[in-house]
């Protein structure tokens, strides 16, 4: 009982999770998960052994026990990411977590590296072993908590240069991802939010790159964006719109889209349009004396 975490210690625990029965290990890692929602124990289970415990429960066949296990992970990343900082067999763990078939099992994975990505020394180190690749599994979550945690690191990796490659990775397509999300029919103001900050700071920096993909197959979701009645989302999506529409001129104007050669047309009318437009003009004289 939870006087044994207090009293006798976390041994007992991590004993049970060493356990041969699945059963027992099923056990254990619930345990753990719950016990690390107290904060009166969370240090005690740290220090005493859990994390040693939940990397072999990670190795278990069943998705129950992996369930439990990608959890107190997540639990232990938001609280002390510290500690995972310190442990690399742990990321591995995580990660092949996170590489998992059961959707359920590789979300919990993806919540703990939303968290652990958040630590610096951590960070490069995880991307570089495909950690994006499985925070885009929770953009694909039903559920909006999990769309937000994975957008919200994207956010972030967007606002530094140095890791503007990763968004970039074809391997991840975060055009397709951020224009399914925006899409759906209970998106969060949230998720609206930071799917216009994504867009409108990988295009300024990426505008070839990662404007052209926009224009290929992300205009549905930036129109939706552009005509929110939100300004901190509309704002940032019509200053995206107005910059691919000074780069790319000639596909906008044969859209097929009543709607958003509409949408353009007010564009071309504002003061931001024109500073565009002659960042654009002077971005393709610099291309052609070079």
């Amino acid at each position: 009982n939870e006087l044994d975490i207090m009293g006798r210690g976390v041994a007992p625990l991590v004993t049970m999770a060493f356990s041969n029965v699945v059963q027992d290990q099923q056990q254990a890692a619930g345990m753990i998960a719950n016990y690390l929602l107290k904060r009166e124990y969370f240090d005690r289970l740290i220090d005493g052994g859990v994390l040693l415990a939940l990397c072999h429960l990670s190795e278990s066949e069943s998705v129950a026990i992996l369930n439990f296990a990608g959890l107190a992970l997540y639990r232990i990343a938001q609280v002390r990411r510290s500690a995972l900082a310190k442990q690399e067999q742990t990321w591995g763990r995580v990660l092949a977590l996170g590489s998992h078939p059961s959707r359920l099992v590789a979300r919990q994975a993806g919540r703990a590296l939303c968290e652990m990505l958040k630590e610096e020394t951590m960070r490069t180190p995880l991307l570089e072993q495909g950690a994006l690749a499985i925070t885009a599994r929770l953009v694909e979550s039903p559920m909006t908590e999990h769309q937000q945690e994975a957008l919200a690191i994207w956010a972030s990796l967007a606002e530094q240069r140095v890791f503007l490659r990763y968004l970039l990775d074809t391997e991840v397509d975060v055009v397709q991802h951020v224009q399914a999300v925006v899409q759906k029919k209970d998106c969060s103001m949230g998720v609206f939010f930071l799917a216009a900050f994504i867009l409108n700071q990988l295009t300024k920096d990426c505008i070839h790159d990662f404007g052209s993909r926009v224009v290929d197959r992300g205009l549905a979701a930036l129109e939706i964006l552009a005509r929110h009645t939100q300004a901190l989302i509309k704002n940032p999506a019509v200053a995206t719109l107005t910059r691919l529409v000074a780069h790319f001129q000639d596909r906008f104007d044969s859209h097929p889209s009543e709607s958003l050669q509409a949408l353009v047309a007010e564009v071309k009318t504002t003061q931001q349009w024109t500073e565009e437009l002659a960042n654009a003009q002077k971005r393709r004289a610099e291309a052609e004396r070079a």
